[in-house]
């Protein structure tokens, strides 16, 4: 779920903002971790890099599970949002890592986040609050109060002071390792919504920076990429705000409100936390699967490389589940895969 100045969701179970937190602010050398299967980043945090890519150079591809486990986002029943997020995002990783074009950078996974975050946001909280004012005042005087009041109709809980400042060092971070694509990985929810009941809304829906801020035109292709490739294995949500598929905004952190986001970004609504491909987890795995490779295929395109063949068959094989096969049979022909 998403914030106002992100998106953010309590026990209240509104659409949660976009706690994309944790960077594992590393660069370049990778470790596997045996407890998974995704290669957690084992260099410094938070150094400066004069990156500038070349034609050579990999794509730097900051992937960002939102929430944590305090602001976990959005619940049904015993199923909370940001371990979808996390699970998510380590299949994602796991493409992304199989291919030498892109150098991924995973902000948190089942472990959680890495340790050296924490001293980040407290070692440059001062750092990151400057950051903001200067951010904020430069872009009201660019854009003006009036466009920046503009009312939203999509549902949006009002980041807390915490939860606004991770999110802005984030960006900040990725401002500085030159960082050039941030992906957002949330599932959906509404307001009012029984935790133990499943809701009237499904599908999924790909956001993008409003076209006042810096980064817009950078994100568009990207964002237009990835719904295009996501709309062939799952439906476009129908919630009335969103069922265009593409949405842009310009208050939400994460995509870099108040111009504090130099990269292309996306945050994604994979789907309702209460969906069936979700809550079933023998469908889960099939489903995260071939999720994250549309995800991966549509980024990949939207930078004109040539996206690699999906061989790696990252979901679990010691399930037999007559669903999950067929689910799986399904996607591969949505994607005429052999």
């Amino acid at each position: 779920m998403r914030f106002s100045n992100e998106h953010m969701s309590g026990a209240q179970g509104m659409r949660l903002a976009t706690l994309c937190l944790v960077l594992i602010f590393l660069l370049p050398s990778y470790t596997i971790d045996s407890s998974s299967k995704t290669s957690r980043p084992a260099s410094v945090f938070g150094t400066h890099a004069s990156f500038v890519r070349s034609s050579v150079d990999p794509v730097r591809v900051l992937i960002v599970p939102g929430h944590d486990d305090e602001v976990w986002g959005a619940q049904h029943r015993t199923l909370k949002e940001v371990d979808l997020n996390r699970q998510l995002g380590e299949y994602l990783y796991t493409y992304f890592a199989q291919d030498p074009q892109i150098k991924p950078i995973l902000v948190s996974d089942t472990s959680g986040y890495v340790e050296q975050f924490e001293s980040y946001l407290t070692e440059e909280k001062s750092v990151i609050e400057n950051f903001i004012t200067e951010a904020k005042q430069k872009f009201i005087s660019r854009i003006g109060l009036d466009v920046l009041q503009k009312k939203d109709t999509s549902f949006h809980n009002e980041a807390t002071e915490d939860v606004a400042r991770t999110l802005y060092g984030i960006n900040l971070w990725a401002n500085r390792q030159r960082i050039n694509i941030v992906i957002h990985i949330h599932f959906n929810d509404y307001p009012g919504r029984p935790k133990n009941k499943a809701g009237v809304y499904k599908g999924f829906a790909v956001y993008a920076p409003a076209d006042i801020l810096k980064n817009f035109e950078s994100s568009q292709k990207l964002a237009q990429s990835v719904f295009d490739e996501l709309k062939k294995i799952i439906p476009v949500s129908n919630l009335a705000s969103e069922n265009s598929g593409l949405v842009t905004r310009h208050e939400l952190i994460a995509l870099g409100a108040h111009d504090t986001l130099d990269a292309a970004s996306i945050l994604v609504e994979y789907g309702y936390i209460y969906e069936p491909l979700f809550v079933d987890e023998a469908l889960r795995d099939v489903a995260f699967d071939f999720l994250a490779y549309s995800t991966y295929v549509g980024i990949k395109k939207s930078i004109d490389q040539e996206p690699r063949d999906m061989k790696s068959k990252n979901a679990p094989t010691d399930r037999v589940d007559a669903r999950a096969v067929e689910l799986r049979e399904k996607f591969k022909h949505a994607l005429r895969l052999e």
